[in-house]
């Protein structure tokens, strides 16, 4: 018997999605081009390990979660607790946001399960929800995989399954997990974003792009679709593409701090020194404990010769590190500020 449903979910955005997995690449995470410093901290240019996309394909991913017609029912409340990668969709990128941002739609589809089946599944699922909170990443698969057998329509449990595989770096399994999740669903955004990730960790660039803008199709203000895409055309030195879609992102919601970091990103790139720092000082007004920003604005205006302002925002960058026991992060910084100090004193 077919059996009309209404799931309500919410989109959950970890923006940017959201630690730091590689802070000792931060030279290169941060800054795209080469820094004119004689100290050079990372000069890698493999892929990083980070949710956001880069410098090194970065990533904003997040998990799309069903939720009962019951927005504020325990169960709900259960599925919203799931965390993504960035993250970012959103995504694990760099620091944790300020703030998380929530959106929620309705859509209706024809299932062949029975109102009972489709009951104990989402039980299931919420158990795997648990598992996927504490860390238990193996328990949580086993657990979307019974939801999934009791239901196989239920395109959630493959795409937070395709979560959980991605977080064990076994991005061939995300991806089929997510294909499936699209394959019930043409208009799933968030199945989109987080295919792109992981095809972005596979060195398919060309296919993580295509995610996202199909995403970004589907979901025309889809935020961490456009910073995602964002970062990962700076990565191909594709900064006025960039530049574009990072000004989406502020035109939709101003005060995304990864967004000006990001662009602030892209217009070093291109030399374009005073647009970069006005840019990262708008991210430090937004989130005034992202380290990240003082590092790169200290960078920057190392390259204007502006050494006692680049030590300040140095010796900044550096205690916010410490404060946050980011130990690889501090002693980039420490070596900047070596850097700074010998030049200015030449």
């Amino acid at each position: 018997m077919k059996i009309k449903f209404v799931f309500w979910f919410s989109l959950l955005i970890c923006s940017l999605v959201c630690s730091l997995d590689s802070p000792a690449k931060l030279f290169n995470y941060y800054e795209t081009q080469s820094v004119d410093l004689s100290v050079n901290p990372n000069d890698s240019n493999s892929d990083d390990d980070s949710d956001y996309e880069p410098s090194h394909t970065p990533e904003a991913a997040q998990v799309n979660l069903p939720l009962n017609s019951q927005v504020n029912s325990p169960v709900n409340l259960k599925a919203q607790q799931i965390m993504s990668q960035e993250s970012q969709l959103e995504v694990e990128y760099l620091p944790s946001p300020d703030s998380t941002s929530i959106s929620t739609e309705s859509f209706s589809e024809v299932q062949d399960v029975s109102l009972g089946n489709q009951v104990e599944a989402e039980k299931v699922f919420n158990q795997a929800i648990e598992e996927f909170n504490r860390g238990n990443l193996q328990n949580s698969i086993s657990l979307f995989s019974q939801a999934i057998e009791v239901d196989p329509l239920f395109k959630e449990a493959y795409l937070s399954r395709g979560v959980a595989f991605r977080k064990l770096e076994n991005n061939t399994s995300a991806i089929e997990d997510y294909t499936k999740a699209i394959e019930l669903d043409g208009n799933y955004a968030a199945a989109y974003l987080n295919r792109g990730v992981a095809k972005s960790r596979m060195a398919d660039y060309k296919g993580a792009l295509d995610d996202y803008s199909k995403a970004i199709k589907v979901q025309p203000n889809y935020l961490s679709a456009y910073l995602n895409r964002a970062n990962l055309k700076i990565q191909k030195k594709d900064y006025k593409g960039a530049i574009d879609d990072l000004n989406k992102v502020i035109e939709i919601k101003p005060n995304t701090f990864k967004a000006y970091f990001s662009r602030g990103k892209a217009y070093s790139s291109i030399d374009q020194y005073e647009a970069a720092i006005e840019d990262y000082t708008k991210a430090i007004f937004y989130q005034n404990q992202y380290p990240e920003a003082f590092y790169n604005r200290a960078i920057t205006k190392a390259r204007m010769r502006n050494y006692e302002a680049a030590l300040q925002d140095a010796e900044t960058a550096k205690n916010l590190y410490d404060k946050q026991a980011n130990q690889d992060g501090l002693t980039q910084s420490q070596k900047l500020i070596k850097y700074i100090r010998d030049k200015k004193e030449q």
